[in-house]
C-alpha cells in the first residue's frame, strides 16, 4: 500500500506540485496507480524525496542534490534506500527509541518533539514496531514494577495517542475506495492505543478504517456494522485479562449480532485466555490473534475471495 501525494506533501513538507515537477524533470520514480487510479507512492519516494529536500535545505539546487544523491549509489536502490537519522545525530532507532523514553518520562514535551522531528520520514510501520509499541512495553512493566509512576503513563501515553492519530489522519483513514474495517475494543477494556497501531497498518494495506475507539458496548457496536456500508471485517481489541468464560460471552454476542458475510477478529494480550491446552484456538467464527502476524493471515484470506469475486464479473464484462 502507498501514500497518496496529499500525504508525502505533508511528509516532506515539499509542495504537491512540486513533487509533480520534480518527478517529471528529472524522473524520480515509477509512481505506482491503484485500483481507484489514485496516484501513491512508497516507503523508499518519500525518504528519496526527504532526502533530496535535506540537501536543499543545505543550499543545494535541486539538480544538483539528484545528481550527488545518483553519484553516491552505484544502483538506484542504493539512492532510495531506507532514511535512518545520522549515528552521529541519533545513534539509531534503538537509541532513538530510548531517548523518546527520557524525555517522555522527564516530561519534557520539546524534547519528545525533537525526537519525533529526527524519526518522523521512516516508515509509519516501522515507527511503531521500532519506537512506540517498545516504549508502551516498558512502561506496562515499569509502572507494574513501580519503577514509573500513573502520571508518568498517563503522560506518555496522551503523546502517543496524538502521534498515532496524525500518523491515521495523514493516511486518510486508508483509501475511500478500500475495503472498510471495523475496530473498537469491547466494553470495559479503555486501552486504545494497541488498537490505534493495528489501525494504522489497515489504512497503510490498504483498508478504509473506521477506528470507534475504546470501550464500546457489543451492542451498539455491532448496530454501527449493520448499519454501515461496504464492511468486511470487524477487530476488537482485548488487552485487559478477563475470565475465559465472560470473554467467550461476549465474543459469541458479538458474532451473533453480526451478519456472517463480515469476518471477526478478537485480538490484542486477552486473548491468551482462549489459547491454552484445554481451548480450542478459536471461537466459532471468531478469529483469534494475538499478534498482527495473524491478523494478516485473515486480511490475506479475505483479499483472496475478493479477488475470485472479482474474476467472473471481470470476465464476463470484457
Amino acid at each position: 500500500m502507498g501514500y497518496r501525494i496529499k500525504t508525502v506533501a505533508e511528509r516532506t513538507g515539499i509542495p504537491r506540485n512540486t513533487i509533480l515537477a520534480w518527478e517529471r524533470r528529472y524522473d524520480l520514480f515509477d509512481v505506482a496507480r491503484a485500483s481507484n487510479n489514485f496516484r501513491e507512492y512508497s516507503d523508499k519516494d518519500v525518504e528519496l524525496l526527504a532526502r533530496i529536500k535535506a540537501l536543499c535545505d543545505e543550499g543545494y539546487r535541486v539538480s544538483e542534490a539528484i545528481s550527488l544523491l545518483r553519484e553516491r549509489s552505484a544502483a538506484v536502490e542504493a539512492v532510495a534506500a531506507p532514511l535512518s537519522p545520522a549515528p552521529s545525530a541519533l545513534g539509531g532507532v534503538v537509541d532513538g527509541q530510548h531517548e523518546l523514553m527520557e524525555r517522555l518520562l522527564r516530561f519534557d514535551r520539546a524534547g519528545a518533539d525533537r525526537v519525533m522531528e529526527r524519526l518522523w520520514f521512516l516508515p509509519f510501520e516501522r515507527i511503531l514496531d521500532d519506537v512506540f509499541l517498545p516504549c508502551l512495553h516498558e512502561m506496562g512493566e515499569g509502572w507494574a514494577q513501580g519503577r514509573y509512576t500513573i502520571t508518568q503513563e498517563h503522560y506518555m501515553s496522551a503523546f502517543l495517542r496524538d502521534q498515532m492519530g496524525g500518523m491515521l489522519r495523514q493516511l486518510g483513514g486508508g483509501p475511500e475506495q478500500g475495503n472498510t474495517v471495523v475496530c473498537s475494543s469491547i466494553e470495559g477494556d479503555s486501552h486504545e492505543l494497541g488498537l490505534l497501531a493495528v489501525a494504522i497498518k489497515l489504512a497503510l494495506r490498504g483498508w478504509r478504517v473506521e477506528n470507534l475507539g475504546a470501550d464500546l458496548p457489543v451492542v451498539e457496536l455491532a448496530r454501527h456494522v449493520r448499519g454501515a456500508e461496504a464492511v468486511r471485517l470487524v477487530i476488537v481489541a482485548v488487552t485487559l485479562t478477563r475470565p475465559e468464560l465472560e470473554l467467550r460471552r461476549v465474543l459469541n454476542a458479538l458474532r451473533a449480532l453480526i451478519p456472517l458475510s463480515i469476518e471477526v477478529v478478537a485480538g490484542g494480550p486477552g486473548v491468551s485466555v482462549l489459547r491454552g491446552p484445554s481451548h480450542d484456538s478459536a471461537l466459532d467464527g471468531v478469529h483469534v490473534c494475538e499478534r498482527f502476524e495473524d491478523v494478516a493471515a485473515v486480511l490475506t484470506g479475505i483479499e483472496a475471495v475478493q479477488r475470485l469475486e472479482r474474476g467472473p464479473r471481470a470476465i464476463s464484462g470484457s
